[in-house]
C-alpha cells in the first residue's frame, strides 16, 4: 500500500491507497502544535510500503524531518511526470495543476480532459489525446469572488458564499447569486468553448467548492473530491517501475 501527502496552506490531506483503490483519506490542520506526531501515528497505522509527499505551503520543519527519515518521495517540478506541458513557465505551473493533469492523464488514457479545481482559485487545464498539457486559465472563486466585492467598495457587505436563487431580494442575496451564478455560468460556458475546439471532450471537476455547482449532472463530467491523491499515487507507481 501507497501513502500519499498533500500539504496545503491550511491542512495537510493523507490518503491510503491500495494499488489504484483509494481506501482511506484523513485530513489535519497544519497549524496543529502535535501535527507531527499525528502524521507519525497515522503512518505506524497505515504502514504503507511507499510515501509519497508534495506542499503548496510551507511545510512544518518536524514534518519534513519524518518524512525524508521514513524515506518518502517529494513530489516537486523536477519530479519526472508521464505526460508532457507546452507551458512557457513550468517553474511557476502549480504542482496541483501538474498532479490534477498526471491524474487524469492515467484514468482517461488518449483522451481530451478539462480538468477544473475549484478551490481559492478555479483553475482550469486541458491536457489532450496525446498526453500534452496544453495550458488553461486561472479565475477567482467564490469566496474571492464575494470578497472582492467587499474588499473594493465602500458600502458592500462581506456575504456567505451560499447556493442562491437567481433573483436576490437584499444587498446579500444579490452579491450571493452574482457569485454563485456568475461562476456557474462562467464554469458552462469555458467548458462548451473547450468542447468546440476539443471534442470529445471529458471534464473533471475537484477542489472544496466542486460539489455546490453539481456540474456533474452533466453528460461526461466526472466528480473526483480527491484527484490530487490520485495523481500523487500514479508518481509512485512510475517510481516502482
Amino acid at each position: 500500500m501507497n501513502a500519499t501527502i498533500d500539504w496545503g496552506n491550511t491542512r495537510a490531506k493523507l490518503g491510503l491507497f491500495d494499488n489504484q483503490q483509494l481506501l482511506r483519506v484523513d485530513h489535519f490542520n497544519i497549524d496543529d502544535p502535535n501535527i507531527a506526531k499525528k502524521i507519525s501515528d497515522w503512518l505506524d497505522v497505515v504502514n504503507p510500503g511507499k510515501i509519497i509527499w508534495t506542499n503548496s505551503g510551507e511545510p512544518n520543519p518536524l514534518v519534513k524531518e519524518l518524512l525524508e527519515d521514513r524515506q518518502a518521495i517529494h513530489f516537486s517540478h523536477q519530479t519526472p511526470v508521464a505526460h508532457s506541458t507546452v507551458y512557457t513557465t513550468r517553474g511557476t505551473l502549480g504542482l496541483d495543476r501538474i498532479l490534477l493533469c498526471e491524474a487524469a492523464f492515467h484514468e482517461f488514457p488518449r483522451t481530451n480532459c478539462l480538468i477544473i479545481d475549484m478551490g481559492t482559485c478555479i483553475t482550469y487545464d486541458l491536457i489532450d489525446h496525446q498526453g500534452v498539457h496544453q495550458g488553461g486559465s486561472i479565475a477567482p472563486g467564490w469566496n474571492m469572488r464575494l470578497h472582492a466585492m467587499h474588499s473594493f467598495t465602500a458600502k458592500l457587505p462581506e456575504a456567505e458564499a451560499e447556493i442562491s436563487e437567481l433573483i436576490g431580494t437584499s444587498t446579500i442575496s444579490a452579491l450571493q447569486s452574482g457569485a454563485y451564478h456568475g461562476m456557474r455560468n462562467e464554469l458552462l460556458e469555458t467548458i462548451r468553448q473547450y468542447e468546440e475546439r476539443y471534442s470529445p471532450l471529458y471534464v473533471i471537476t475537484t477542489g472544496g467548492d466542486a460539489e455546490a455547482f453539481a456540474l456533474q449532472a452533466k453528460k461526461d463530467i466526472f466528480a473526483r473530491p480527491n484527484y490530487t491523491l490520485l495523481g500523487l499515487n500514479a508518481i509512485i507507481h512510475q517510481y516502482a517501475q
